[in-house]
């Protein structure tokens, strides 16, 4: 808890943009969730805090320090049996759609061929971010956080990581959810102006902190950050003013992506708790 409280006490960073707050921040707070509430305390953009709870996530499922990102969806979709991307004799080839763009690194899922049991052996390949080719993909908002569609012609990986469904690709729905939530909370508590407004952010982003050291795979997570979800959208409709609240009205729909997928581990994990008591 000291290191969090330690974030909340340093001085606010000047750099303006989501990659050079992240940047600053990162070099100065060890933990990744810290440096994201650090980076995003006196946002000017959703975008800013967006994309440190992001890297936040990405490194905390990956374990590497670096500006990254993790790439599962193609045009024909995000399921394992949706997946065109392959890795064969270390080299990548494929497509993925909306990829998050100015960072180093890419995290992307694709198969590697089948496994014993006859399930695709899914990996996630490392590769050079600048290996790619990409293609802009305009958008409404969001619009200092830019995106692009990626091609990878037989790019040489780096490293790759096994059983990534399972292991990665499935935890990290919750842990972007709580960095995301994180790091918007701070840069709403460093925004408001009414005391008692702040405090509320402030209690929200503690028991976000108390969710970032769970499992991310335990139905009471699920649960909890469903809890924690519903106050932040009631908290979300309060009226802001200052620079945020220029991006706010537009970009803060970007929480509302994924609600579906949502819902549905909420019932899977309501129905896991109950089982155990039946």
């Amino acid at each position: 808890m000291e290191a969090l409280w330690a974030a909340l006490r340093l001085r606010p960073i000047e750099h303006r943009g989501p990659r050079a707050r992240w940047e600053c921040a990162r070099a100065h707070v060890g933990d990744p969730f810290c440096a994201a509430v650090y980076a995003s305390r006196g946002a000017h953009t959703v975008g800013e805090a967006f994309f440190s709870g992001y890297q936040a996530a990405v490194e905390q499922l990956t374990g590497q320090v670096a500006v990254q990102a993790l790439l599962v969806t193609e045009k024909s979709g995000q399921h394992p049996r949706d997946l065109r991307t392959r890795v064969s004799q270390g080299l990548l080839t494929g497509q993925k759609s909306f990829v998050l763009d100015d960072v180093d690194q890419h995290w992307v899922l694709a198969t590697a061929g089948v496994l014993p049991d006859g399930r695709a052996d899914l990996v996630l390949a490392s590769v050079d971010a600048k290996r790619a080719q990409t293609t802009p993909v305009a958008s409404a908002w969001l619009t200092d956080v830019p995106h692009s569609i990626a091609r990878y012609d037989s790019v040489q990986i780096s490293r790759s990581l096994p059983d990534a469904w399972a292991r990665y690709v499935r935890p990290f729905r919750i842990v972007e959810d709580i960095g995301v939530l994180a790091a918007v909370c701070s840069a709403r508590m460093s925004a408001e102006v009414d005391p008692e407004a702040a405090e509320v952010w402030l209690a929200l982003l503690l028991a976000l902190w108390g969710l970032y050291r769970a499992s991310p795979s335990a139905p009471e997570t699920v649960r909890a950050l469903a809890g924690v979800r519903a106050r932040f959208d009631a908290e979300c409709g309060r009226t802001l003013d200052g620079p945020l609240a220029q991006t706010w009205e537009r970009d803060s729909r970007v929480f509302g992506i994924g609600r579906g997928a949502r819902a549905t581990r909420l019932l899977m994990a309501r129905a896991e708790v109950a089982s155990r008591h039946s």
